[in-house]
């Protein structure tokens, strides 16, 4: 049986395309690398393994993420990677359920997998989600809760999404009831960059050209809407850890390096799109 007779979200992680292979290569590096710091630095080897493993499992997250955030641009998923570390040197130890979460939400709405999520996926997303809200992550919620009343509202409209849109919202403010969010503007030099990428995204959100890559399956380019609103959500992820304060935005570390790539490498995607558009129009570049 195909993973597809299951879920329309999962992927493997194909080395044949290049992309691919570089990240797998970078996951095996962190890992081996972090672990042999560790166990240099006195920590057993159960321990560092552990470690090395998570360090990996968040290249990982930030690169996925990145990829449907941007899915026009390659370079930056990897360029979000350069973040992670000095990250890791301020002792971020980020929280890996909302990243995953969130990559999975954004498929769901940029339709990058092609069609859209099946039952399983989204009782997948509302247990795994609703359990991840609950425990305080309630970022995932808001965002989910807009990824999937998109995915609802935009053409071609998938209907099944709704219910699952209001339940992930039922559960967003029953946390809320529990405990009350707490919001603060930036006060650290952190909060601060983090403010600052925020907006630089939401200026990329808004002027996102029409998209090339097609989804998976083929079949036409991704559509510019589907594309904004998959944005939209990762950013309102985001900002949500950014009024929480500075060890809220470390946790989310691996969101924060998907928009920072984005942000970094868009003027760059413009310019080389500019160039092959006047090549092929027969100008000179």
């Amino acid at each position: 049986m195909r993973i597809d007779d299951f879920t329309t979200l999962a992927r493997a992680l194909d080395p044949k395309y290049r992309t691919n292979l570089a990240v797998i290569v970078l996951m095996s590096v962190t890992f081996v690398a972090m672990t042999i710091a560790l166990l240099v630095g006195g920590r057993s080897v159960g321990p560092s393994a552990v470690d090395g493993l998570v360090a990996a499992v968040v290249v990982f997250l930030a690169w996925a993420l990145a990829r449907e955030l941007a899915p026009d641009d390659q370079v930056a998923a990897f360029a979000g990677l350069a973040v992670l570390i000095p990250a890791w040197a301020l002792g971020a130890r980020p929280e890996l359920l909302p990243a995953l979460a969130l990559v999975g939400v954004v498929r769901i709405v940029n339709r990058t997998v092609g069609p859209p999520a099946k039952w399983t996926d989204l009782l997948a997303y509302l247990g795994l989600g609703g359990w991840i809200v609950w425990r305080g992550d309630w970022e995932v919620g808001v965002a989910g809760g807009l990824a999937l009343l998109l995915d609802f509202r935009l053409p071609p409209r998938h209907l099944k999404a709704l219910p699952f849109a209001a339940g992930l919202a039922a559960i967003t403010v029953a946390t809320w009831r529990r405990e009350r969010p707490v919001f603060g503007p930036p006060d650290t030099p952190i909060e601060w960059l983090a403010a600052i990428v925020a907006a630089a995204f939401a200026l990329v959100l808004v002027t996102q050209p029409a998209l090339r890559s097609e989804h998976d399956r083929g079949g036409g380019p991704l559509d510019r809407r589907r594309v904004q609103g998959g944005m939209t959500a990762g950013l309102l992820a985001a900002v949500a850890t950014l009024g929480r304060g500075e060890p809220h935005i470390l946790e989310a570390m691996p969101i924060w390096a998907a928009l920072f790539g984005v942000v970094i490498a868009r003027p760059l995607h413009l310019v080389q799109r500019s160039r092959s558009s006047r090549g092929r129009s027969g100008r000179a570049p």
